[in-house]
């Protein structure tokens, strides 16, 4: 995210970052540059809303880190053990948001195979391949109850190889 975006964000909810982070692995003060907001422009609306609610909610929640990874958005906070559910909320709402959204440039969006797995628009996913964001092109992730493996995915009718449903969906040896 361009530092002028992350500039307004950590200027418009400084309460969010503020004090020491206590994650789960480490303790710090927590800094503009800790803090990290690694994802591109295009999701700053969604970041922004989700931040706002969260702000609302109470003023001792604390932000660590906001960013894509694997498609996905994902934010790292901290709050009370009573509020959890409801910080919970709001990020699966943002995260969902950011599914069809472009990282790039906020136009509507699907997640693209290559270098590594990004949510992205026709222009700025040019060249890559759209996945399905249930099977990501991968059908033997899926699975039914008692671990059965679909013979196609429910979203997108990719059929499974016959290959591939051997020993519960895994592929097999060689291939």
């Amino acid at each position: 995210m361009r530092n002028d975006l992350r500039d307004a964000l950590w200027n418009d909810f400084p309460t969010l970052f503020e004090g020491v982070w206590r994650g789960p692995l480490s303790s710090h003060e927590i800094t503009k540059d800790e803090v990290g907001f690694w994802c591109g422009d295009g999701w700053e609306p969604i970041v922004r809303k989700a931040l706002e609610r969260l702000a609302k909610l109470s003023p001792t929640i604390q932000v660590g880190q906001v960013k894509e990874k694997l498609s996905s958005l994902t934010v790292h906070f901290s709050s009370p053990s009573e509020l959890n559910d409801q910080c919970m909320d709001i990020i699966a709402e943002a995260k969902r948001a950011a599914e069809s959204t472009c990282e790039e440039c906020g136009c509507p969006g699907v997640m693209r195979d290559g270098d590594c797995l990004q949510t992205l628009c026709d222009e700025h996913g040019a060249g890559r391949r759209a996945l399905c964001r249930t099977c990501e092109g991968r059908v033997p992730r899926l699975s039914l109850p008692g671990g059965v493996v679909p013979q196609f995915c429910p979203d997108c009718n990719r059929q499974v190889s016959e290959h591939l449903i051997r020993e519960r969906g895994k592929p097999a040896a060689g291939v």
